[in-house]
């Protein structure tokens, strides 16, 4: 083979391993990301039932914690007019 010729050859069999590995990068990358959004998906079907047990907790306990600010304010809006009443000057009724 002529030294031209095989320089040639050669270069050409670099171009179409080149343009093979970014093919095959280009379809590993690919059906990686799509492994990836399916187990992301199937992970998330998975902790649902989780997800809403937790949300709807969370929102009982703010909603107790709502109840119990409101309880606690009226306890000491009580127990304010107890203390003025007990303050205040005793009139006998005569």
């Amino acid at each position: 083979m002529l030294p031209y010729r095989r320089t040639k050859v050669k270069r050409e069999l670099r171009d179409r391993i080149n343009i093979l590995r970014d093919q095959l990068n280009t379809a590993m990358k690919r059906q990686f990301e799509t492994e990836l959004a399916n187990s992301m998906q199937r992970i998330r079907e998975a902790i649902a039932p989780y997800t809403r047990f937790v949300r709807v907790e969370r929102e009982k306990l703010d909603r107790l914690d709502q109840e119990l600010r409101t309880a606690k304010r009226e306890v000491h809006s009580i127990r304010d007019a107890v203390y003025k009443q007990e303050s205040a000057p005793a009139v006998d009724p005569v």
